[in-house]
């Protein structure tokens, strides 16, 4: 079979040596040079050329161009010498780095039905796929032709999309048959046992079922109640679909979701090592975090201490620190220590309080309300408060002046060669 089912012009140009071939004449052999997934007899199909075609540098370039279309070669060269059997035409390919491949909603069949389909039609599959390029296409008409074989009829799509945990895949996918989910099992009780978990099924039952749909449950329900546990290297195994027999005798049409999980160790916290801290000391800072020694760790509050940690730094004037925390885990003794990197950057003082869209008597009762003197140390919970404080108006601010206004604009410029925040306040 074919490696590719459709040829487009790439903007990948292939490129020729400089030597130009005779006008025209005949292929005496094709050979490739860089590719360990397919042999000559794949790439020389792919090209659209093979033994005894009549050809000139057209022909040759078209060939070298149809590769480049695949996706699947990063860069695609010829080269060529003549003698009098005619040209021996060697393409030089390299091979790109490919993605993972997700059948998204294939219930009917087996991974591994699939993944033959995919060899037979494209010639090498090892569980990747171009990024882009026309094999794609191909891939898509592979998996389309297996659909008659259960009575399925529809479109296979691929789109290149973000998986929940990180990295791309190629998300091959039916359209046209939605096969919803009736319920949902998990390879581990205490899942099902969660509210949290549980509370959250119906983004998945009695939705289509998607690997994809099912991915970001897991990744935002699943693990949190996990990461709560102090399971903190929690993961997911691919879900898979069984086949529901349909309540009229029909076919199939609805499915039992399986969601793997793999838990890993359930941590303890081991401690806190900070470096790079002058404002706050370390007994200060570690009265800030909600975890005595031993204790499991909650990895969903680790995250949540470390961007209070960052906002208390911005009630002292550090508008601009930052942490950054670096987990070691102990698997062995069940605990994870953290060193935290705290990157305080300069403090910064009240600069100038600039109030538009108030009358004047409105604009002097605000001022009064606002405490903050010109050149003290700036606190941005301070700022947070006043502004929710006056998002209406009432007489607490304002007494019995008329003040009428919709809402509030706010912006903090900061000054960051005098280390100075002018507060500007506009009522609208």
């Amino acid at each position: 079979m074919s490696i590719v089912a459709a040829v487009v012009v790439c903007a990948l140009a292939a490129r020729a040596q400089t030597q130009a071939p005779p006008a025209t004449a005949k292929i005496a052999s094709i050979e490739v040079s860089g590719s360990k997934k397919f042999t000559n007899a794949q790439v020389a199909q792919a090209s659209g050329l093979k033994v005894g075609d009549v050809v000139g540098k057209e022909e040759l370039q078209a060939a070298a161009n149809r590769l480049a279309a695949l996706g699947t070669f990063g860069g695609v060269n010829y080269r060529f010498t003549t003698d009098a059997a005619g040209i021996h035409l060697t393409f030089e390919v390299s091979e790109s780095t490919g993605v993972p491949v997700i059948f998204d909603n294939f219930p009917w069949f087996r991974d591994e039905e699939l993944a033959a389909a995919l060899q037979h039609a494209v010639g090498y599959f090892d569980g990747t796929a171009p990024a882009q390029g026309a094999q794609l296409d191909a891939m898509s008409e592979a998996l389309l032709n297996l659909l008659p074989s259960h009575g399925i009829h529809g479109q296979v799509t691929h789109a290149l999309v973000e998986w929940p945990d990180g990295g791309q895949v190629m998300q091959f996918s039916v359209e046209g048959n939605p096969v919803l989910v009736q319920a949902v099992e998990f390879s581990d009780p205490m899942a099902a046992k969660s509210l949290q978990v549980t509370a959250q099924l119906s983004e998945v039952v009695g939705h289509p079922y998607s690997r994809l749909t099912m991915a970001l449950y897991a990744f935002e329900e699943v693990r949190a109640a996990y990461l709560g546990a102090g399971y903190l290297k929690v993961s997911f195994g691919a879900p898979t679909a069984t086949l529901v027999a349909s309540t009229s005798g029909g076919r199939a049409d609805s499915v039992r979701a399986f969601l793997p999980i793999k838990l890993g160790p359930q941590y303890h916290f081991g401690g806190i090592t900070w470096t790079g801290n002058v404002a706050y000391s370390v007994t200060s800072l570690n009265t800030m975090v909600p975890f005595s020694t031993g204790v499991l760790v909650d990895g969903n509050k680790i995250q949540g201490t470390w961007n209070a940690i960052a906002r208390s730094y911005g009630h002292i004037g550090y508008m601009e620190a930052l942490l950054d925390p670096t987990a070691t885990l102990d698997d062995a003794a069940e605990k994870v220590s953290y060193r935290v990197e705290v990157k305080e950057g300069p403090q910064y003082k009240m600069g100038d309080l600039i109030i538009s869209g108030l009358s004047l008597d409105g604009e002097k009762k605000l001022r009064t309300a606002w405490t903050l003197s010109q050149g003290s140390v700036f606190d941005q919970t301070y700022f947070d408060d006043f502004i929710t404080k006056i998002a209406k108006p009432t007489p607490t601010i304002y007494g019995n002046i008329p003040v009428h206004y919709e809402k509030v604009g706010q912006l903090l410029r900061r000054n960051e060669d005098k280390h100075t925040v002018d507060v500007l306040i506009d009522f609208q």
